[in-house]
């Protein structure tokens, strides 16, 4: 293997060994994501109130920040956010709302948002496609250079 090719083929499994890695910092942001959203489409969770304070939207998606408070009133949070309630909603509206241990967001009881889910699951999936593609091009190059008779 000449020295070009060795050096197209060492930055190619680079490449690759940063693609895998950032395809295992996804799935488990995905396993954490989905497992909230999991348990609140079953109500597991302290049960209470979201108190609406201020909305926030970027590209498309909007989510509320303001406080929560627990139906026992055991627990009460001043920042935490909601996400996906009806535009309907002003400040100062109470809404029910789930806490299932996520540090800084609270869920619609009963709810789970499959678009995000679906989303995230395929961009998992599609990061080892990412890492597999150039380790078989660079492969083929290799054989290709290595079937050339040199003169």
């Amino acid at each position: 293997m000449d020295r070009r090719t060795r050096k197209w083929f060492v930055l190619t499994l680079l490449g690759m060994v940063a693609l895998l890695a950032a395809g295992v910092l996804t799935a488990f942001l995905t396993v954490s994501t989905i497992s909230f959203e999991a348990r609140a489409a079953r109500n597991e969770g302290v049960p209470g109130t979201f108190t609406a304070k201020e909305q926030h939207c970027r590209h498309g998606s909007c989510s509320w920040h303001g406080a929560f408070a627990s139906a026992d009133g055991r627990e009460t949070r001043d920042y935490t956010i909601m996400r996906d309630l009806s535009f309907s909603v002003v400040p100062g509206d109470r809404v029910p709302a789930i806490d299932v241990g996520d540090g800084a967001e609270v869920y619609h009881p009963g709810s789970f948002d499959y678009r995000f889910a679906v989303m995230v699951v395929l961009t998992t999936l599609g990061w080892p496609a990412l890492a597999i593609w150039p380790a078989r091009r660079a492969l083929e190059i290799w054989r290709a250079r290595s079937l050339t008779p040199s003169g």
